[in-house]
């Protein structure tokens, strides 16, 4: 056993310590950076889509603060908390109609329920003032309904596009379901001042993505939906991503909170060397056995 010096002991145990409380001081402010960035985020978190009996498709979601439900007064009417949705409906043309939704319930937590009987694209907003600062919570998902009141539903829909109220917003291009390993655009419209610096952070299942997503002047940016290995895609696995854009106008703090459900898809990995591949190798197989089945010794016997 070795003998150290009283002195070298002493100096040992205080650098141990010193390392031990290092450790815990790190992982603490790890833990306070990750709660301030995610539990002041207020944002919608939707559901899985259903199918009601009228055959109209719908899909609840729950107004949160973090990774809890927005807790709200018990005074406040639910016109103080009403939501805009705007559906995108493809026919010969893509059409929009947009419509004013009120939640279904405000206690213990705020949902609303988005409804079709039509196959649409749906983007619902809701506005929320706290702590000073305008959170404007938005949710994209489809929603593929065969519903029996068609033509009441479509009575409205006009075939221009027709905008939310005019505060900040973050609009998909594309009218394509979100899906991993897509790439998507987007566009960041609204009030805005001239050079504002407008950051994009992005967010998977709560933990906080280290990605460099660029926007451009004009709003426009690209994000890439997260993707797994090929050999390793389950067709169940769904993943809950957020778009969080900071920005102020007009002496105002705007924070975009964008959710998405994204669902896992097979056909989103091409690769375009392995697909070659096997098709040569299916042609050179294809034609080997053909040749063999034509110059067999045995073709003519009986």
């Amino acid at each position: 056993m070795l003998k150290y010096e009283p002195w070298a002991r002493h100096l040992i145990e205080q650098v141990c310590l010193i390392f031990m409380l290092g450790c815990m001081l790190l992982s603490s402010a790890a833990r306070l950076a990750e709660a301030a960035s995610t539990s002041e985020l207020v944002w919608l978190k939707p559901g899985e889509m259903k199918i009601a009996r009228d055959g109209s498709a719908y899909c609840e979601l729950v107004l949160m603060q973090g990774e809890q439900p927005l807790q709200v007064q018990d005074n406040l009417s639910p016109e103080a908390l009403a939501a805009q949705c705007q559906y995108r409906i493809r026919s010969r043309e893509y059409r929009e109609k947009l419509s004013r939704l009120l939640p279904i319930t405000t206690k213990p937590e705020v949902v609303y329920r988005a409804s079709a009987p039509v196959s649409a694209q749906c983007n619902i907003m809701i506005q929320v003032e706290l702590m000073g600062t305008t959170y404007i919570a938005q949710s994209h998902f489809p929603l593929y309904g065969r519903g029996y009141d068609k033509e009441s539903f479509l009575e409205d829909v006009n075939g221009a596009s027709q905008q939310f109220a005019a505060f900040p917003q973050l609009r998909m291009l594309a009218n394509r379901n979100p899906l991993m390993g897509r790439e998507v655009d987007f566009v960041y419209t609204g009030a805005q001042e001239q050079g504002s610096p407008k950051q994009v952070r992005s967010f998977i299942n709560g933990q906080e993505e280290n990605k460099n997503i660029v926007m451009e002047s004009t709003g426009h940016f690209v994000y890439h939906f997260p993707q797994r290995e090929p050999l390793k895609v389950n067709t169940d696995e769904k993943i809950q991503a957020l778009l969080v854009v900071e920005n102020k106008a007009q002496g105002k703090s705007y924070v975009n909170i964008c959710s998405f459900m994204i669902h896992s898809y097979r056909y989103s990995y091409p690769n375009l060397m392995h697909g070659l591949l096997l098709f040569a190798g299916t042609a050179v197989l294809t034609v080997v056995g053909i040749i063999w089945w034509r110059r067999r010794a045995d073709k003519n016997a009986y």
